[in-house]
């Protein structure tokens, strides 16, 4: 990707280039990708895209609320990747649910698939997950002390 090199970085786009901010650095690439509203809601060769979108949607919604659930216990840190490390894990849980339909397919149902797998039920999955961020909290506390 291009990077801005004037003297005032700006974010928008003109003459078909987007200039935006990512992790701090001036980004600029080329406008564009052929996906537009439109053709995504009506184009019948289009709905292996509304079944992802729909699945996505989902999962960032769980997402969502997993670390609102969860900030209390973050607020101090600055997690840069912990909403796109969370989209990963909630979308592997999502794959797991094999009695829906694609484009159907829920977090949930994918947890409950783990649920009769492993003959645990969802609390002890979530306790599970919770506690791995809170060793990884922990573990980021006592590098920060240690330095």
């Amino acid at each position: 990707m291009a990077k801005q090199a004037g003297i005032v970085p700006f974010v928008g786009t003109i003459g078909g280039i987007n200039f935006y901010y990512l992790n701090g650095k001036s980004i600029a690439r080329q406008a564009g990708g052929g996906f537009n509203r439109k053709a995504i809601k009506s184009k019948k060769n289009m709905y292996r895209v509304r079944e992802n979108s729909n699945e996505f949607g989902g999962c960032s919604l769980v997402n969502k609320a997993f670390r609102e659930a969860l900030k209390p216990f973050y607020t101090s840190y600055k997690f840069t990747y912990l909403h796109s490390r969370l989209m990963r894990l909630f979308v592997e849980l999502k794959n797991r649910d094999f009695d829906s339909k694609r484009g159907k397919r829920s977090v949930a149902n994918g947890v409950a698939v783990l649920k009769e797998w492993f003959c645990c039920d969802v609390l002890n999955i979530l306790l599970i997950v919770k506690l791995g961020l809170l060793c990884f909290l922990n573990m980021r506390l006592i590098l920060l002390v240690m330095l």
